[in-house]
């Protein structure tokens, strides 16, 4: 049976600390916890299952923070703070896929292939019927013969 590892430490200051840019192993330590439930922690703030959501999640929320400290400081004013601020938005808009395409249409540029209707092939199979009826006297229909018409 494996060991359950008893967790007093609530999810929101195990986030708070990566949130604060440290990492996995780093917070552990400092809570006295596993990796694995560090990685828990974070799955559950980011309500995804994978890591790379969940990473996604963190800094996304890194981002915000910062935002906000930026944006205050441009609505004063400050120049730099307000390219910062676009940088930053910038940035959390990549990460959040915002600038991705809305529809991607991929057209099959090939050329059609030429296919036999269902008419065709039942035209065909009653022309090899046809040829076996009449003891083989007639030719056999061939792939082609399917474009050719019967009268």
């Amino acid at each position: 049976m494996p060991e359950t590892e008893i967790v007093t430490t609530d999810d929101r200051a195990i986030v708070e600390a990566r949130i604060g840019g440290l990492s996995r192993r780093q917070v552990a330590q400092r809570f006295g916890l596993s990796v694995a439930v560090i990685r828990a922690a974070e799955k559950r703030f980011a309500e995804d299952a994978s890591d790379l959501e969940t990473e996604r999640a963190i800094l996304g929320e890194q981002l915000e923070r910062i935002a906000r400290v930026f944006y205050a400081k441009a609505m004063e004013g400050c120049a730099r703070s307000a390219e910062l601020y676009c940088e930053i938005s910038r940035r959390r808009s990549e990460l959040g896929g915002l600038d991705a395409p809305r529809v991607l249409k991929l057209e099959d540029q090939r050329p059609p292939e030429h296919r036999p209707s269902s008419s065709d092939l039942i035209e065909a199979a009653l022309a090899r019927v046809a040829a076996e009826h009449n003891g083989g006297t007639a030719d056999t229909p061939s792939a082609d013969d399917a474009d050719k018409q019967l009268n």
